[in-house]
């Protein structure tokens, strides 16, 4: 990005750290299936948790004036985007299913699924955001 930007021109990134998720009531089931989601995502080469490295990304590329923010995604029971929120949180560890123990797996769907019907639960996920001038 550094590379096509015009000199004085602003680079922006949001990304996440896949660490920075929390249900409640706790699912230890999910935390369990995502801990082994990142290890398989790390396994084909990918980073669940860039996000919290974009500083230094964007230092050790030489853009200045760089400012970090963070963005909550707040998602409880009976609010809009709940329910589609935990289906996106099961999609993600399905997509995994070839590369996770098939048990493991199927534990923490079935307490998503579960939770997603229960009136007091809520969830907290907070992506990282950096700014950057060349």
């Amino acid at each position: 990005m550094r590379r096509v930007v015009r000199p004085g021109g602003r680079v922006a990134v949001c990304e996440n750290d896949v660490t920075l998720i929390r249900f409640d009531p706790p699912c230890p089931a999910f935390d369990r299936a995502w801990d082994l989601f990142q290890r398989y995502q790390a396994a084909l080469g990918g980073d669940g948790a860039i996000g919290r490295r974009l500083y230094r990304l964007f230092h050790d590329a030489g853009l200045t004036g760089i400012e970090l923010s963070v963005q909550p995604e707040v998602h409880w029971h009976g609010s809009p985007g709940f329910a589609a929120w935990v289906r996106n949180i099961i999609g993600n560890l399905e997509s995994a299913r070839r590369g996770l123990d098939a048990a493991t797996l199927d534990a923490a769907v079935a307490e998503l699924a579960s939770l997603a019907q229960r009136p007091d639960a809520s969830s907290v996920f907070v992506w990282n955001r950096a700014i950057g001038i060349k």
